[in-house]
């Protein structure tokens, strides 16, 4: 998104090997970053999400982190 001011669930698959793209997407928006969701034609046709910064001013620095890892000793439970 830096390079080319946006990028697609399929640049995501093809082209840096998320097999999930959306969730690559959730983890910077939990991050506290603005991201805007648009849709686009992808190679195929189809429509497919594309994605870039939404505005600078509402990052979120204080946010919490995205997933957590739970202690050995909780999953056990």
């Amino acid at each position: 998104m830096l390079e080319h001011g946006q990028i697609t669930t399929e640049e995501l698959k093809n082209t840096y090997g998320y097999n999930h793209p959306p969730r690559a997407i959730r983890d910077v928006r939990e991050q506290g970053i603005p991201i805007e969701m648009f849709r686009v034609t992808g190679s195929d046709g189809r429509k497919i999400a594309a994605y870039k910064f939404g505005d600078p001013s509402r990052v979120r620095s204080a946010q919490l982190s995205g997933r957590t890892a739970f202690s050995a000793n909780l999953r056990t439970h």
